[in-house]
């Protein structure tokens, strides 16, 4: 996943803005413990979104410390402590960041990518033998989405599908005793909610590189995400609002506790924002504060 799921920071309590900051600090710490600090630029919002849900799937206690980070020295902040979800967590980021680095290495990127796809390669081969049952997934979703994207005029909808599949298959596995049908539903929403919005953000990238992008071959004409949004944002938002309201509808039947405010400022707000900033090229400055 590649940072789309970002929460509504104008719109979110103090208290659960500290929290989130504090997960994220966490998967931080523990990224450079595990897989040293080089890899700490891996860390995203996504995952910090799957650990707070993870955490919040029963009832429990955080426990938090304060520490200096490398990027503010002088003040230190509350992290969340080492614990076993985020464990995991920080290594399915790892085998992700993997899976991201084999795609883009198939599709031909540029060199800088390509670095970085062969620096986490190796720090995979750490993360495989911790959690050998995500890397299986993963590469059965590789393969699949190898496949998928040589149909000529794929739908959107099934090009995004193996992708959607193996994050809900990850994170349930993740779960274990607190997967359901319905976390899987949600999650999968949420993985085909990143595939849409990273196909509309590259659209015109892809289209110069001539890598594959599921809205090229319906609209030829289109060479810039500005002509694409032009001649079929009505569809593009109807894509989106359908994707956004099966996630809120189906977590309407998911417990959580403890990270709720996180959860649902992420799904009411957050990825609605973050959909119309790649829509209209919106800036964070110009974020809507709701009262």
């Amino acid at each position: 996943m590649f940072g789309y799921i970002l929460p509504d920071k104008p719109n979110m309590y103090m208290k659960d803005y500290y929290f989130y900051r504090s997960i994220y600090c966490g998967l931080c710490f523990l990224t450079k413990k595990i897989y040293g600090n080089v890899a700490r630029i891996g860390v995203n919002y996504d995952l910090v979104f799957i650990d707070a849900l993870l955490h919040g799937l029963r009832v429990r206690e955080y426990e938090s410390e304060e520490k200096v980070c490398i990027a503010n020295p002088f003040k230190k902040k509350a992290v969340l402590k080492d614990n076993p979800i985020s464990r995991k967590v920080t290594t399915l980021n790892v085998l992700l960041l993997e899976f991201k680095g084999k795609d883009d290495r198939r599709d031909g990127v540029d060199l800088k990518k390509k670095i970085a796809g062969a620096f986490f390669k190796r720090k995979a081969k750490k993360a495989r033998k911790i959690l050998p049952e995500i890397a299986a997934i993963l590469d059965k979703a590789y393969i699949q989405q190898e496949e998928v994207e040589k149909i000529e005029g794929v739908s959107i909808d099934r090009a995004a599908h193996p992708f959607a599949v193996a994050i809900a298959d990850c994170v349930c596995h993740l779960a274990e005793e607190d997967a359901s049908q319905t976390l899987w539903k949600i999650v999968y929403d949420l993985g085909k909610y990143v595939y849409l919005m990273d196909a509309i953000d590259d659209f015109e990238s892809d289209v110069k590189k001539k890598e594959f992008n599921p809205f090229k071959y319906e609209n030829p004409e289109c060479k810039t995400k500005a002509d694409l949004i032009e001649k079929i944002g009505d569809d593009l938002w109807f894509l989106i609002n359908a994707t956004i309201n099966s996630i809120k509808e189906n977590y309407e039947n998911l417990p959580v506790f403890g990270t709720e405010g996180i959860i649902t400022n992420t799904l009411w707000f957050g990825l609605r924002t973050g959909a119309e900033k790649i829509m209209n090229k919106e800036t964070e400055k110009c974020q809507k504060t709701r009262f």
